[in-house]
């Protein structure tokens, strides 16, 4: 359905080093194998063809946008999200700067200026595991250079200049900068116009990005990636999963995946035609794409639960790194951003706005985040939740009135809790809401022995019941 327009190489340079067998020497699976291996396979593959459609619908465009940019070019968001953007889990605590890279030819010099602002960079291969992860933490209020070198490159970095290695030809940066309010804007928006991509040969030069880039005209720009991968039947995702290998081959722990696709006929590099294939053969492929996408469905619907559910990385794990894709959050979290949620209190009572709530935590118990932490509240529907002071997250970085002994009270509920209490007041809706806590700056190491206590009543005595990691 779709040829890369825009990253066309020979798939002969780009034939998997990692598969130790030709096709001649598979055999290949019977009709009963095939179902089992085409479900595995869907769940391998998800994450490659959905980075790839997110990919192409947001560079499809010729110039830098408010929302697109050209490969290899910053694309910004200015302002936070408030209830009349129509989108889900937005987030209302960080400003973004993302890129999508092509490392075929060369690599890109990434330069970022110093800043006092928590900021984190996340880079992820085409497959969306996290190469690295650098930020402020470790920057210190000083300028950073790095080398994004593709798997072909055989060079030296200019002096000075940190090498961040990526497997695959094609990669995605995306950077998150802290903001409280509308006042930082000004700050932040220095620290993006600031931040710089140039290409290797052009290091030490006036480098100017094209404004007037191609765009391939098969690319589907109107249409969101999770839409689209929801319309995919099994030929034509098996046939983009082909298309993407031939720029982006499988990573060099994936031999055992490689020699599973050989044996549904599928080769990295080479075109995927599934009606070659015999009538059984194709018949239980489809049935195992589908059982494929229904393990991901499942899995990927969220629930509501008294206890804080985390997601951690999901690098080298398929099937969490697949769920996460098939949610639309291709960000893993890895030092960077540790997320939990919650949709019930201690009770295991769903929570609503019928009832005012407190979040009571110690001085021990505070979350354990060198950035910064931040609360935030969704609707039923995981929406950001309309109220008249646009007030939609908590934050630690705000002017939050801790108790006597260090502790925090969190007052989570429709009404304003009064004037003593409206510091540390989070709106919440009419009607059921959830809660999603935002780590930044934390690494999963750190969280162990931390307790984050479970959401109470605000009128019940607090208890003792927390969720240990």
């Amino acid at each position: 359905m779709r040829g890369l327009f825009m990253l066309g190489l020979s798939w002969c340079v780009l034939l998997s080093s990692c598969a130790t067998s030709t096709k001649s020497q598979v055999k290949m699976a019977s009709p009963q194998e095939a179902k089992q291996l085409a479900s595995d396979a869907t769940i391998y593959a998800y994450p490659l063809v959905m980075l790839a459609k997110t990919r192409d619908v947001q560079t499809a465009t010729p110039y830098t946008t408010k929302i697109k940019a050209p490969i290899n070019q910053f694309v910004h968001t200015r302002n936070f999200p408030d209830e009349n953007v129509k989108d889900t889990g937005l987030t209302t605590d960080v400003l973004y700067s993302t890129a999508w890279l092509d490392l075929a030819d060369e690599p890109m010099v990434l330069t970022v200026p110093k800043s006092n602002r928590f900021y984190s960079l996340v880079f992820m291969n085409a497959w969306s595991d996290i190469v690295a992860n650098l930020g402020s933490t470790e920057t210190k209020n000083r300028e950073l250079q790095v080398l994004l070198a593709g798997p072909n490159w055989k060079g030296q970095a200019p002096e000075g200049v940190r090498v961040v290695r990526i497997e695959t030809n094609n990669a995605w940066l995306v950077t998150r900068i802290q903001g409280s309010s509308n006042k930082d804007f000004p700050d932040i928006h220095h620290f993006q116009n600031d931040l710089d991509l140039t290409p290797l040969s052009y290091y030490g030069k006036i480098y100017l990005p094209p404004s007037n880039v191609s765009v391939n005209p098969l690319v589907n720009s109107k249409t969101e990636p999770v839409a689209q991968m929801q319309q995919l039947d099994a030929s034509t995702f098996f046939g983009d999963f082909a298309e993407e290998l031939k720029n982006n081959k499988p990573l060099t722990a994936d031999t055992k995946k490689v020699e599973e696709l050989r044996r549904l006929g599928l080769n990295p590099g080479q075109a995927y035609h599934l009606n070659n294939l015999s009538q059984e053969m194709q018949a239980a492929i489809n049935e195992g794409y589908q059982l494929g996408l229904q393990r991901l469905k499942q899995a990927a619907t969220l629930t509501d639960e008294a206890t804080w559910q985390i997601r951690v990385n999901a690098n080298n794990d398929y099937f969490n790194r697949a769920v996460v894709a098939f949610s639309g959050q291709a960000i893993n979290n890895d030092g960077d951003s540790i997320w939990l949620r919650t949709g019930k209190d201690v009770n295991g009572e769903r929570l609503s706005g019928e009832r005012p709530y407190v979040l009571h935590i110690s001085k021990e118990q505070l979350p354990p985040a060198k950035g910064f932490w931040s609360l935030s509240m969704y609707d039923a529907a995981n929406a950001l939740v309309p109220n008249a002071g646009k007030r939609f997250n908590i934050s630690s970085k705000e002017k939050l009135k801790y108790n006597g002994d260090g502790s925090l009270d969190l007052y989570i509920q429709e009404t304003n809790p009064g004037r003593d209490r409206v510091a540390n007041w989070l709106p919440a809706p009419a009607g059921n809401f959830h809660l999603v806590m935002r780590l930044y700056g934390a690494k999963q190491e750190q969280l162990s022995g931390w307790k984050l206590p479970y959401v109470e009543k605000a009128m019940e005595s607090r208890l003792s019941k927390n969720v240990e990691f």
